[in-house]
């Protein structure tokens, strides 16, 4: 690994890089006399950004951290280092989880409200979900979760209309009908 940055009155001050064996970059940072300002940003070895990190000053930070693809999986604010206020990670489906923090101790267990927001329909579509993920051959994956991600958005529909109220039954008899069809498959709901 190979770093490249200044010093300034014997503190690091400006941009420093470091690389990973080759040209490509590892991670980017500056500073102003030994204080981190700006954005941090750490990379994968293909390039695609690992940790986002912005000085706010006064010893704040928002941090956004990613998985392979892009794919965000925690972002909240720091101070001094810590955890601090409200923080979402995202699971394996996307599905957000808030939690609470306050110098860096765990205030509120993290919640989701689920993609629907009604918890029939979470439990269904999580599971269905599940199922897909883990018994599914991954080229007919794609095609499944994009008839998911239609049905949620319009479970989404109706909840927010006047039907809301009849959306958990269809959602138990939706369940109930999808474990019936996916049982062959060795889904365990």
């Amino acid at each position: 690994m190979r770093t490249e940055g200044a010093y300034e009155h014997g503190a690091t001050t400006g941009q420093w890089r470091s690389y990973y064996s080759g040209a490509v970059v590892r991670s980017e940072k500056s500073y102003r006399v030994g204080t981190p300002v700006g954005t941090w940003t750490t990379y994968f070895a293909d390039g695609s950004p690992s940790t986002v990190l912005v000085h706010e000053g006064e010893g704040k930070a928002r941090l956004t951290e990613y998985g392979p693809a892009k794919k965000k999986l925690r972002e909240g604010g720091l101070v001094g280092g810590a955890r601090q206020g409200a923080w979402i990670e995202w699971d394996a489906h996307g599905n957000e989880l808030r939690s609470q923090w306050e110098a860096g101790k765990l205030e509120a267990q993290p919640t989701s409200a689920g993609p629907v927001g009604i918890p029939e329909c979470d439990e269904f579509i999580e599971k269905y979900r599940r199922c897909v993920a883990d018994h599914l051959p991954e080229a007919a994956r794609q095609g499944v979760q994009t008839g998911i991600d239609a049905m949620i958005q319009g479970f989404r529909e109706v909840a927010a209309g006047p039907a809301k109220d009849g959306l958990a039954s269809a959602c138990k008899v939706a369940f109930d009908s999808t474990k019936q069809a996916t049982a062959s498959m060795g889904c365990v709901w």
